[in-house]
């Protein structure tokens, strides 16, 4: 799958594990050859695997389901106090808010942008 995705396509890939077979030793492994980077997801569905496989493919992906409940939930002030201090420490970052049920994510991402 990779090789036929890296044969047209040298931009960055970007995976939302969500099965822990997807972070296994060999799965990591392939990530990193074929620059993937493991989506940084909340909740995290498959937590684990080697740090670099967060930026294999030289971008740093969030995707930011709601908490507590998910696709409904704002997060906390604290959550994306922590979450822009991550962010900015990083260079070619995405966030993307996919706790969009109630209208939340417009809320939370406009939140983050003033703490920059």
């Amino acid at each position: 799958f990779y090789e036929v995705i890296r044969r047209s396509f040298s931009g960055p890939l970007v995976l939302e594990a969500r099965n822990t077979s997807w972070i296994a030793p060999e799965a990591c492994k392939l990530m990193k050859e074929f620059r993937v980077s493991k989506v940084i997801a909340d909740p995290e569905r498959c937590a684990g695997g080697p740090k670099y496989i967060l930026s294999a493919g030289g971008v740093y992906y969030y995707r930011l389901h709601g908490r507590p409940e998910v696709y409904k939930s704002s997060y906390s002030a604290r959550f994306l106090e922590l979450l822009a201090d991550d962010i900015s420490s990083k260079k070619n970052v995405w966030c993307v808010f996919d706790n969009t049920a109630l209208g939340q994510g417009a809320g939370n991402a406009l939140t983050i942008q003033k703490l920059f």
